[in-house]
């Protein structure tokens, strides 16, 4: 009798595992595998799911968001400040990192798909403003400071004065 809700489990693993194989591109299939996991209160099969989907698809910023949001509300901080250093990517950390995501089809060849993260791509300021925003919640005014520093040069629109942008984020 306790077999079969981890069957039922075990069976919806293996299809979005098969999803996956088929379109491991699809964003919203990664979404729904690891809030089911989280659902199922399965939290490391749930980081698991979201290393993995911003390891293939570093661009994809909804992913990025969902995995910060998960490790906060786990109340876990710094797991969610390492997943946002790891978004932000600094420079000695991802010029030109390669990710190469292997997976076997149903023939049984291996597939292969290589991400690369350009030093020119970085995330969007609404991202940079979220790091802030979940920094400042946390009372982490000096984090809040390097944050800023490193994330004005990125922004696309000028601000009237630095001064000015910090006083709104904050």
């Amino acid at each position: 009798m306790l077999d079969a809700p981890l069957a039922a489990t075990n069976r919806a693993r293996s299809v979005f595992e098969r999803a996956l194989d088929e379109d491991y591109r699809a964003a919203a299939m990664y979404i729904k595998y690891a809030e089911m996991e989280i659902r199922l209160k399965n939290v490391n099969h749930a980081r698991n799911i979201w290393d993995r989907a911003v390891a293939i698809l570093p661009r994809m910023d909804q992913l990025w968001y969902k995995y910060v949001f998960m490790e906060e509300a786990l109340g876990n901080i710094a797991g969610a400040r390492q997943v946002f250093e790891r978004w932000m990517g600094t420079p000695a950390q991802s010029p030109w990192r390669a990710i190469a995501a292997t997976s076997v089809d149903r023939v049984g060849a291996a597939r292969h798909s290589v991400c690369y993260r350009s030093p020119e791509w970085q995330p969007d300021e609404h991202a940079w403003t979220a790091y802030i925003k979940m920094e400042k919640r946390y009372g982490e005014i000096d984090r809040v400071r390097q944050i800023f520093e490193r994330c004005t040069p990125t922004w696309s629109t000028p601000c009237r004065t630095g001064t000015a942008r910090a006083e709104a984020l904050i």
